[in-house]
């Protein structure tokens, strides 16, 4: 869990920031579990007495030491976070109507709907939660170090259509920050340093930090310094979706 390095921050200090997206705001609001979208495999996996090894096999919760409240989504907990910013303020679809239905409550999504149904897994061992599904739109992969891991979960659950791009994962650099300057929108990064995926929606030039989104209730409004972001060795990436 990121501990360190990160500092809250006030909307009113965010929006002095050199460089914000269009509708920047939206991500603030995300500040509990359900309007985040939030998901770990172990909320639901030990919420019945069944190991539930048809959700994740014993090798994996051994290997990524999964217990109950463990097991989070992070890259999907941001990808989650990103479409929906698109859906309801850009020009295309990133959910159907069905989908809609099925992960939002009210069965709307819109500027002031935009709040999940409680992650839950059904008698028929189904599981109600979009990050989960993103997850098994990936194979059910952890860990996911490759932006190309990101363009292939946005393309089987969204479509072949989106306009997407990353940076290479290691020895690069290039700034996250370019993509919200060329584009107006926010980016999700994935960090070896902080071994984390978060998304950013802010970046100031002067104390040279980022506005972040860490995926997790009450850290909606969090900085980053720049330079902790990645270094020459490490792994880690940024990935952008754009209309």
């Amino acid at each position: 869990m990121i501990n360190v390095d990160t500092e809250n921050i006030s909307e009113e200090q965010i929006s002095k920031f050199s460089l914000l997206p269009n509708n920047w705001q939206f991500f603030t609001k995300l500040d509990s579990k359900n309007k985040i979208g939030y998901y770990a495999i172990g909320d639901v996996l030990f919420s019945k007495e069944s190991n539930a090894s048809d959700i994740v096999s014993d090798e994996n919760k051994s290997k990524y030491h999964i217990g109950p409240d463990d097991g989070g989504l992070c890259e999907y907990v941001s990808l989650v976070m990103l479409y929906k910013y698109f859906h309801i303020y850009g020009k295309n679809n990133y959910f159907t109507q069905q989908q809609i239905k099925k992960y939002f409550r009210n069965g709307k999504l819109d500027q002031d709907n935009f709040e999940h149904v409680e992650p839950t897994r059904m008698e028929n061992g189904e599981v109600i939660s979009t990050a989960y599904d993103l997850w098994v739109a990936n194979n059910r992969r952890f860990n996911l170090w490759y932006g190309s891991d990101l363009r292939r979960t946005t393309r089987n659950f969204v479509g072949n259509w989106v306009k997407d791009d990353y940076s290479v994962s290691w020895m690069h650099t290039s700034r996250p920050e370019q993509w919200i300057e060329k584009y107006k929108v926010p980016v999700i990064v994935v960090s070896g340093n902080y071994e984390h995926s978060f998304l950013i929606y802010g970046y100031d030039k002067v104390s040279n930090k980022y506005a972040v989104h860490l995926g997790w209730e009450d850290k909606h409004m969090k900085t980053i310094p720049a330079l902790k972001l990645f270094s020459l060795l490490s792994l880690g990436y940024w990935y952008g979706i754009h209309e």
